[in-house]
């Protein structure tokens, strides 16, 4: 059985770390698991490949407890109920999200909460669409979209990226027993077939690990981090607008340190230890990927 690390290898991400800035598909998390572009077999399959890219590991926390599966789900879906009101949900408004309130005029919390501005979506310029629309549904199927193809040769959208991996992950799992599919395999088969399809469809390997760390991390409005489960397993507090650590306190006038997430010192409740696999993979996962060293 592969380990974690020998699997990530295997699975030749070549760009994986761009995945890490919080990115760019509401609310935080209150909808349900209904999918918007997967069928329910596609939705279950790849939520079991996001949980193998991440797994529980020893804080129990997995890609699949973080709704990695929805994240992708919707990022995939972003343009499908688009309107001159409701624009793709690639871009998440801001800056505030409406899970901190306002500081009073000492820095202290209040009961005033701002409007949820990252559940707005903002609109697209003509070239971000193209973009998008290009990584979404591949430059042939994109209006403008080819411009590189004579070069570069076609972009495969990431939608049937994903439908023809799972189409792919079933036919090994046939074939190593028949009547079986991907979901029904143990997790070391599931671990072999998976690394099979991503070595047979690099661009689909890179694009799950991707969407699966994106989906882990990125704040709640896109789909994933359901619970905020992401940053809890990176002990990241969230986004702190407007409340913000280091607050104005007008008696003094000058910033202060929030006492219970201050800036200059460490929070009252850090835990002071090593970080466990599962950080150390994702950091790995993301080093490599910009051309640095593993962590070790």
């Amino acid at each position: 059985m592969y380990t974690r690390r020998v699997f990530l290898r295997l699975l030749g991400v070549a760009s994986a770390a761009a995945a890490l800035p919080f990115p760019v598909g509401c609310g935080d998390n209150a909808d349900a698991d209904v999918p918007l572009f997967f069928d329910a077999h596609q939705w279950a399959t790849v939520d079991a490949a996001t949980a193998l890219i991440l797994p529980a590991a020893e804080r129990g926390i997995s890609a699949s407890d973080a709704r990695a599966v929805r994240y992708i789900d919707r990022l995939l879906a972003a343009f499908d109920q688009v309107s001159e009101a409701a624009p793709p949900t690639i871009f998440a408004g801001g800056p505030a999200s409406g899970r901190q309130p306002a500081p009073d005029a000492h820095g202290k919390s209040t009961s005033a909460f701002p409007p949820a501005d990252m559940a707005t979506f903002l609109p697209l310029t003509r070239a971000q669409e193209i973009a998008w629309r290009v990584r979404i549904f591949g430059s042939a199927a994109t209006p403008g979209g080819d411009f590189n193809d004579a070069l570069l040769g076609p972009t495969v959208g990431w939608r049937d990226l994903y439908t023809d991996a799972v189409t792919r992950l079933d036919a090994v799992a046939a074939a190593t027993s028949p009547g079986a599919t991907f979901l029904t395999l143990g997790p070391a088969d599931q671990q072999i077939a998976l690394a099979t399809v991503s070595s047979e469809v690099s661009q689909f390997g890179q694009a799950l690990i991707e969407h699966t760390l994106e989906g882990v991390f990125c704040v709640p409005e896109y789909g994933g981090n359901a619970d905020r489960a992401g940053w809890r397993l990176a002990r990241y507090d969230g986004d702190s607008i407007p409340l913000g650590h280091a607050v104005y306190d007008a008696s003094i006038d000058a910033y202060v340190d929030r006492p219970e997430e201050p800036t200059s010192t460490p929070s009252p409740h850090a835990i002071s230890e090593d970080f466990d696999s599962a950080i150390l993979d994702a950091l790995t996962v993301a080093a490599v990927g910009s051309g640095g060293k593993k962590f070790f």
